[in-house]
């Protein structure tokens, strides 16, 4: 995927001001979301952390294009990785993943 470098930039410098200040976590994390959703011009971004010694993946925000069914800060949206097959790979190798939509790969 291609990142606009101006956007990239300009994502890059709104992130380091956030980081430059005390201040709680979750506005770090919305900064981040939201930065990287523009940057990558995506429809929508999820930031999580892993979870039971690496076996579950805790969404902590969802921004962008939200399904009906997605809130921005889920309280109980964790994904079992054993039952997402590429997603485990990717945490397992420190592999980056992208997808989507009308992609065949």
């Amino acid at each position: 995927m291609l990142v606009d470098p101006v956007l990239g930039l300009h994502s890059l410098g709104t992130m380091a001001r956030a980081l430059s200040v005390s201040m709680p976590l979750a506005p770090l994390f919305e900064i981040a979301a939201e930065e990287a959703l523009l940057a990558l011009h995506a429809a929508s971004v999820s930031l999580g952390r892993l979870e039971s010694g690496g076996r579950s993946l805790r969404t902590l925000i969802n921004v962008g294009d939200l399904a009906p069914t997605e809130s921005r800060w889920p309280r109980t949206e964790v994904y079992w990785l054993p039952q997402w097959g590429t997603a485990a790979r990717s945490f397992a190798n420190g592999i980056t993943r992208t997808d989507r939509l009308g992609d065949d790969d």
